[in-house]
């Protein structure tokens, strides 16, 4: 699928974008999302890591909508664990 320009352009950003999106989704789900023990999150960030390395070197995916889709999948994940640990902690 041909990407527009502006997506060519503006990819890098758009992704942050996505990320940040999903962290705002994340943390304004606070009292429906609190674990005890957020280490099954963690667990997903390193696969979440392992995914990365073996698209950078096997896969080599390139589809926008994949990775937009992708991005808010890790920025929720990223915002559910620093939601979870900012509740333990307090």
């Amino acid at each position: 699928m041909a990407m527009s320009e502006f997506t060519v352009k503006y990819e890098y950003l758009l992704l942050e974008f996505a990320n940040a999106v999903g962290q705002y989704i994340a943390r304004s789900n606070a009292n429906i999302s609190i674990m005890e023990k957020p280490i099954s999150l963690s667990l997903l960030q390193g696969i979440n890591l392992l995914f990365i390395i073996l698209n950078m070197t096997v896969f080599k995916i390139t589809d926008f909508t994949f990775m937009f889709f992708f991005m808010l999948y890790v920025g929720y994940i990223g915002g559910s664990i620093y939601l979870n640990t900012f509740f333990i902690i307090t």
